[in-house]
């Protein structure tokens, strides 16, 4: 029985939020980061919005985020539910191991909502 190798795979195993999470992103349109998104990083994903490129990190108790052109973000504006880093693009958001899954895909979608989706060059 190999326990030290049992523990690193159910350590790198992706979690049933991380799973439903890249699910909802990918139904959005997500698609894998290059290291022409952002010196490949540690953003796994890419959203393509109406903001410009989101790059996207999303573990069980966080998700990542950051817009690669800070340039395009309004300076004051009500189209997000939170504001960004005006400098840097990055926002997170942070669960404790306690935070219920439905709570933590409640949050994730009010924070990276489809309306924000850019489709063969229409916004939904």
């Amino acid at each position: 029985m190999d326990i030290a190798g049992d523990y690193l795979k159910k350590l790198n195993a992706p979690s049933k939020f991380t799973r439903a999470a890249m699910e909802y992103l990918t139904s959005l349109g997500a698609r894998d980061a290059t290291p022409e998104d952002y010196l490949g990083g540690m953003y796994e994903v890419v959203l393509d919005t109406d903001k410009g490129p989101l790059l996207i990190h999303a573990r069980d108790s966080e998700v990542m985020c950051r817009f690669a052109d800070v340039s395009r973000l309004p300076v004051a504006s009500s189209w997000m539910m939170f504001r960004p880093n005006p400098y840097t693009g990055k926002w997170n958001l942070h669960f404790s191991k306690r935070t219920a899954f439905k709570m933590k895909m409640d949050r994730l979608k009010a924070h990276i909502p489809g309306s924000w989706v850019v489709k063969a060059g229409i916004v939904s």
